[in-house]
């Protein structure tokens, strides 16, 4: 029988590859407090199997394949490069910015942070990433 959830209690960092990182993370997070008596949201997470299995029978895998084989990453990465995202997000971005001291890091998954196969610069440094003074 394949097992299409896993309850938080029953989750850890260790499950990343199966229930993503942001559920392997409330997995830890009710490990480390609830015996602590600090109430935390129980619930289950949607295993990665079960994902592609709703794919495959719907027919999506190959769509999505067929879209993202044609996908040229550079132009997005030319598209978000040019995007002014101080005018969009405002002052109040800016102080939050200078608030985490200018330094931020690329958008990254949990998995590609614990080492599994990542895109090329998600976890590089980027300093003044917003160009705010």
């Amino acid at each position: 029988m394949t097992i299409w959830i896993r309850w938080f209690d029953d989750i850890g960092m260790n499950d990343v590859p199966v229930v993503g990182g942001k559920n392997a993370s409330l997995g830890e997070m009710r490990k480390a407090l609830t015996p602590l008596g600090i109430r935390t949201p129980d619930g289950f997470a949607t295993t990665a199997d079960a994902y592609r299995e709703l794919l495959r029978a719907a027919g999506l895998e190959r769509v999505m394949g067929e879209v993202l084989g044609r996908l040229d990453v550079a132009d997005i990465d030319a598209a978000v490069r040019t995007l002014d995202a101080e005018s969009l997000l405002g002052n109040e971005d800016r102080q939050h910015y200078h608030t985490l001291g200018g330094l931020t890091r690329r958008f990254q998954t949990q998995d590609e942070f614990h080492g599994a196969a990542g895109m090329r610069g998600t976890i590089e440094p980027d300093h003044n990433v917003l160009n705010v003074p």
